[in-house]
């Protein structure tokens, strides 16, 4: 079972879930704040950059190091709905007049 996923896969298994994006350090694996205009990793001798290009271009926030998460609430909102529906199309099969 493959269980990494690229970003496109996660929108198109939950469509009405939000993604969470995770920036962390490429170098010692700090993760950076959710604030956006933190460019520098905070662990001390780190120097890394957060996003791809100098220190001039960090405000183009071009992601390098990152993983996606979706909320736990809304996978188990979606997963909830597609057990019923399996359910009720499981019904539908063994229904002898839908036949």
């Amino acid at each position: 079972m493959k269980v990494l996923k690229t970003v496109r896969r996660l929108k198109e298994d939950f469509v009405e879930a939000d993604i969470m994006f995770h920036d962390y350090c490429a170098k010692c694996g700090r993760p950076f704040p959710a604030d956006t205009n933190t460019f520098l990793c905070a662990t001390e001798g780190c120097n890394k950059l957060r996003f791809d290009g100098t220190v001039n271009e960090q405000n183009q926030k071009k992601q390098k190091s990152y993983f996606a998460s979706v909320y736990l609430a809304s996978q188990l909102t979606e997963i909830t709905q597609r057990c019923k529906l399996c359910e009720e199309t499981k019904k539908c099969d063994l229904d002898p007049e839908n036949r």
